[in-house]
């Protein structure tokens, strides 16, 4: 069963609010008219005429009132995911799930490290946006990584698919530990790639991984067409320089 939307409950309590609105207007007019006059409803409405809008309206706040009872009653018990529920979730064998399931533990557990190690058996995963997904989220959680785990993002970079590239470059300066400099020679050929966003994201992720041999395979970017290839080049040799 999907999950809930309680913005249902939301727009049918807006819709119950409305309709209870229209349906008291003509029982406050005449009880304006009466306040305003000084006449009874008996003298601005005929007996069975009142009756018969009195009852109308009950009828129709009753139904209003069912529908949205019933309503509630349909929602589902529900228990907000714990980070266990969606680490478990990583291991579906559907890719929708899992990726649902990395998205909402970045949100909500983004400073934890529990779920590192099942992110890291996903970085081999058969299915490619899980393991794009997987990368991401262990670049941008700042794992501690080991050589095996740089080489399997590093596939990522040779995958025929700019997505794949961008997501394993920004994961590489994201992670932590000495292996990840081991990714810089993977990385170099990036520079060359006719895609400008991948040559850029090289740059950016030589500029905190390499050193300053790799200066001199950056600085005939310095000399692209494109100005903001020129300016990630600029940024990243002036960074390398800057190490000791």
């Amino acid at each position: 069963m999907p999950p809930f939307d309680f913005s249902q409950v939301s727009n049918c309590a807006m819709i119950c609010s409305a309709e209870i609105r229209l349906t008291t207007r003509p029982l406050r007019a005449q009880h304006h008219a009466k306040a305003d006059n000084d006449h009874s409803w008996d003298a601005t409405l005929a007996q069975p005429q009142r009756k018969n809008l009195i009852m109308k309206q009950i009828r129709r706040l009753t139904f209003i009132g069912m529908s949205f009872l019933a309503l509630l009653t349909a929602v589902p018990s529900i228990k907000a995911e714990t980070e266990d529920d969606l680490i478990a979730k990583f291991s579906s064998p559907d890719e929708g799930k899992v990726l649902s399931a990395m998205t909402h533990y970045k949100k909500l557990y983004r400073d934890s490290t529990k779920a590192f190690p099942v992110l890291k058996s996903l970085l081999t995963d058969s299915r490619q946006k899980v393991r794009e997904r997987a990368a991401g989220m262990l670049g941008a959680m700042h794992a501690d990584v080991n050589e095996q785990d740089v080489k399997a993002i590093c596939a990522l970079l040779k995958e025929p698919n700019v997505g794949a590239n961008q997501e394993g470059l920004k994961s590489l300066r994201g992670l932590q530990g000495p292996a990840v400099a081991g990714a810089v020679p993977d990385i170099l050929p990036c520079l060359k790639n006719s895609n400008s966003y991948v040559v850029r994201d090289a740059c950016r992720t030589l500029a905190v991984l390499g050193n300053k041999d790799v200066i001199p395979l950056i600085e005939p970017l310095l000399n692209s067409p494109e100005s903001k290839v020129k300016k990630d080049a600029q940024d990243a040799i002036a960074a390398l320089r800057s190490k000791s």
